[in-house]
């Protein structure tokens, strides 16, 4: 509407300059040159309004959308772990929120799934900023050939103003992870019981080659 508006004032401007122009009778029966003027303000004015009160209304929408909380869940490998992450990026808490992941993503061992343990209850408060971060598996688990390659998230909540429980659904797709979770790293813990099974194979050696040195 805000585009045909600015398109119809400045044609309808020139066709009354030209009426004028070529039939000055018409003029002078309308009540001559002031009274076009006072009509053409008029209008401008109405035009001012609209694209006025469609520009207020926009702004409350983007304000709207704004103060609202958005939430992300993902998978977080990090060498051969991997993690649940749940995250509100927004601006303000969110409320009863519930989290359905179909189909079940497999855990460690003979742990039940996430819907029987941490998403089993709706979180009621969930501020903004806030990260919850688990671990529920190992990458080779997950990313095994036999398993699915895709999960659909369903996150269902509400918050402050939103009296009714929206839903946002979302999918994760893992297969790309197979080129890069087993890419590990070495911290001091790992380096020093790498040294400790040096060792062990010295002293073993040690036993049947006295001149070697001793660690």
């Amino acid at each position: 509407m805000r585009l045909s508006l600015l398109i119809l004032f400045p044609a309808l401007i020139i066709i009354v300059y030209l009426i004028i122009i070529i039939s000055p009778e018409f003029s002078t029966k309308v009540g001559g040159a002031p009274n076009i003027s006072n009509f053409l303000i008029v209008l401008l004015t109405y035009i001012y309004v609209v694209l006025t009160g469609q520009m207020v209304r926009k702004m409350i929408e983007i304000q709207k959308q704004d103060r609202r909380p958005y939430l992300i869940f993902d998978l977080v490998f990090e060498g051969h772990i991997v993690y649940i992450s749940l995250k509100n990026i927004g601006k303000i808490s969110a409320n009863d929120i519930s989290v359905k992941i179909t189909p079940d993503l497999p855990t460690l061992g003979n742990h039940p799934p996430l819907s029987e343990t941490i998403f089993k209850k709706p979180i009621l408060f969930f501020p903004p900023g806030k990260e919850l971060k688990s671990l529920f598996n190992v990458s080779k688990d997950i990313l095994d050939n036999n398993k699915p390659d895709t999960y659909n998230v369903e996150l269902i909540y509400r918050w402050e103003g939103q009296k009714e429980l929206i839903q946002e659904t979302s999918i994760i797709n893992i297969p790309h992870e197979k080129y890069v979770a087993y890419t590990s790293t070495k911290d001091l813990t790992d380096i020093y019981k790498i040294l400790e099974k040096i060792k062990n194979i010295l002293e073993i050696r040690k036993s049947h080659f006295t001149d070697l040195p001793k660690f």
